[in-house]
C-alpha cells in the first residue's frame, strides 16, 4: 500500500477540522498521538516517509526527524553541495547527521529528501535522517521507529527545518500547531492539530518564546499551596526553561527544585504528607521512592504553580468587509479585538482544576497549575492504596516536560513566538490511533551504508567523550548546545 491508499484509510479514523477564518489557506487537520506518560513514558504520532508509516516521538524539545529502518526507493540522499554546512561525508559527498539527546542517545546517519506525510492532506517533500548508527542507553518503547521534531531549525544537525516547518514556509499550513497530553484513566485520546484549529482561543493565555532554537518560556516564580517559593529569580533568568513533550517529567533547575521541596517541608506544620514529612532517611518522594497513599492522603498534597511572563495578543489578518450599501465606504474595518533555603509560612492550600490557567493577582504573569494528579504518577496499586512516583526531578536546567504539559491544550504560534495554554476542553476529539497497515517490501536505500559507519562512530566516539549527559527517563530533549545556554 502506497502513501496514497495509507492516508486515506488513516483519515477514516481522524478528525478534520474546519478552517476557522484565522488567516489559514493551508491543511487544518488534528490527528491522534498514540502513548501516555504512564504506559510508555512519551507520545508518539504516525508519519508517512516514502510508502512506509512510522510511529515516531512526537517531540517539541528536537527538530529533526529520523527513523530506524528507512528503506524507501523514493529518498534521495542529500548531497553537501545542497548544504556545505552540513556534516560531509568525503566518500561519497553527502550529507550526515548527528543528533544526541538528553537521555544519553545518539543517533547518527544519512540526510534524505523524500515524500513525509504527517497528516492526510497534509504532505511534502522534507529532509529526514535515515538513522544508521545508534547508542541508545535506554530502548525506545516497542513499535517506535524514531522521533519527529517540532522545534526550530537551529536545533537541526543538519540544518534544515522540521517537516511541519517545511509545510508551512510552502504554505500548505499556517506554522501554528497544538497537542492535548492527557492522562489518566478517563482521559481522553491525545492529539495534534495541524493548522490554528477551529476551537477557540478566548480562553487561552499566551507567553512570549524567548529563544527561538527550543519553545524557550519565561518563567518568573515559582509557588506550592497558593504560597510563593523562595527562589532568586535570577535562577531563571540565567537558565533556560523549555516546554517538551519529548521529556516525560518535569525537570526543575537545581536551586528551584530544591526550594519547591522546602515549601513541601513547610507544609509538615499543618499538614502530614506522606513521603515528604517525617525522617529524613526516607523513604521519600525526593529520594526516588515510589510511597503509597492512600485517597485521603493523596488529597492533602498542594497543588503547584508556574508563573510565566505574559504575551501579548497579536491581532489576527485582517478579513475583508463585505460590500456596504452605496456609496460604498473605503474605511477599514479594525481588528478584532526558587541546601534547602527557608519557605515562606505555609497557607491555606488554594486547588484548582487541572487545565485551568490562572492570571488572577499577576497582570503581567500567567499561572500554570500542576496539580498532584500530574506530578504524583501512579505506578502501582497495593491493598493499601496506589503507589506513586514523585514526577519533579532535579537538573541544570528547567525542562517542563509531561508532567506539566499534559494538564493544558498547548498552542505553538512559531511565527508570532508565543505558546498558548488553553483548558483540555477545547481539545477536538480524535479516535484511536489507526494500526499500521502492511506495507511492501521496499527495495535497499540507496544509501551505502558501509561508508557512513566508520566516519560517524569516530563522530559519536569524540561526541562521547567531551558531552556530558543528562539521564532522565525518557528525555529526547535535543542535546547539543543546550548546556551552552545555562549561563
Amino acid at each position: 500500500m502506497r502513501a496514497e491508499g495509507i492516508a486515506a484509510a488513516a483519515s477514516k479514523m481522524m478528525y478534520e477540522l474546519k478552517d476557522d477564518g484565522y488567516g489559514s489557506d493551508g491543511a487544518n487537520v488534528a490527528v491522534p498521538l498514540g502513548g501516555s506518560v504512564l504506559a510508555t513514558g512519551t507520545y508518539f504520532a504516525t508519519t508517512v516517509i516514502g510508502d512506509k508509516p512510522y510511529r515516531v516521538i512526537f517531540d517539541t524539545g528536537s527538530s529533526d526527524t529520523l527513523v530506524h529502518g528507512y528503506t524507501s526507493s523514493s529518498g534521495r540522499p542529500v548531497p553537501c553541495s545542497v548544504d556545505p554546512s552540513c556534516i560531509c561525508d568525503p566518500n561519497s559527498n553527502k550529507c550526515l547527521f548527528d543528533d544526541g539527546y538528553g537521555d544519553g542517545t545518539e543517533w547518527a546517519g544519512y540526510v534524505m529528501e523524500d515524500d513525509v506525510e504527517l497528516a492526510p492532506g497534509l504532505a511534502s517533500k522534507a529532509q529526514i535522517g535515515s538513522i544508521v548508527i545508534s547508542v541508545d542507553p535506554h530502548s525506545l518503547p516497542d513499535g517506535i521507529a524514531g522521533i519527529q521534531g517540532m522545534a526550530y531549525s537551529g536545533l537541526s544537525s543538519f540544518g534544515a527545518p522540521s517537516p511541519f516547518s517545511t509545510m508551512a514556509q510552502a504554505g500548505l499550513v499556517d506554522h501554528v500547531f497544538s497537542h492535548c497530553l492527557p492522562y489518566g484513566t478517563d482521559a481522553e485520546a491525545p492529539s495534534v492539530t495541524y493548522g490554528p484549529g477551529n476551537y477557540s482561543i478566548d480562553d487561552f493565555e499566551f507567553t512570549p518564546i524567548i529563544n527561538e532554537k527550543w519553545y524557550v518560556g519565561n518563567v518568573t516564580g515559582l509557588g506550592v499551596g497558593g504560597v510563593e517559593v523562595d527562589v532568586d529569580p535570577a535562577v531563571f533568568t540565567r537558565n533556560i526553561s523549555i516546554y517538551d513533550s519529548g521529556t516525560t517529567l518535569w525537570l526543575l533547575q537545581d536551586d528551584a527544585f530544591w526550594a519547591v521541596w522546602g515549601s513541601f517541608l513547610s507544609l509538615c506544620d499543618t499538614l502530614d504528607l506522606e513521603g515528604v514529612c517525617g525522617d529524613a532517611s526516607g523513604p521519600l518522594f525526593v529520594y526516588g521512592d515510589v510511597i503509597v497513599l492512600t485517597p485521603e492522603q493523596f488529597a492533602q498534597f498542594p497543588d503547584i504553580t508556574i508563573k510565566v511572563a505574559r504575551s501579548a495578543s497579536p491581532s489576527p489578518p485582517p478579513v475583508a468587509p463585505a460590500p456596504p450599501p452605496p456609496p460604498p465606504s473605503t474605511a477599514s474595518p479594525p481588528p478584532p479585538p526558587t541546601g534547602v533555603p527557608a519557605p515562606p509560612p505555609p497557607s491555606v492550600n488554594v486547588t484548582q482544576d487541572a487545565g485551568a490557567v490562572s492570571s488572577e493577582g499577576d497582570g503581567d504573569d500567567v499561572v500554570i497549575v500542576v496539580p498532584p494528579s500530574a506530578y504524583l504518577l501512579p505506578v502501582s496499586t497495593t491493598s493499601d492504596g496506589i503507589g506513586y512516583f514523585y514526577g519533579i526531578q532535579s537538573a541544570p536546567i528547567t525542562i517542563m516536560g509531561d508532567v506539566v504539559l499534559s494538564n493544558y491544550h498547548v498552542r505553538y504560534e512559531m511565527d508570532t513566538g508565543r505558546v498558548g495554554f488553553g483548558p483540555l476542553s477545547t481539545c477536538p476529539t480524535v479516535g484511536p490511533v489507526p494500526p499500521l497497515p502492511p506495507t511492501p517490501s521496499s527495495p535497499p536505500s540507496k544509501t551505502s551504508t558501509y561508508v557512513v559507519v566508520g566516519v560517524v562512530v569516530g563522530i559519536v566516539a569524540i561526541v562521547g567523550a567531551v558531552v556530558g549527559v543528562y539521564l532522565v527517563v525518557r528525555s529526547r530533549s535535543l542535546r547539543h548546545g543546550i548546556y551552552d545556554e545555562i549561563n
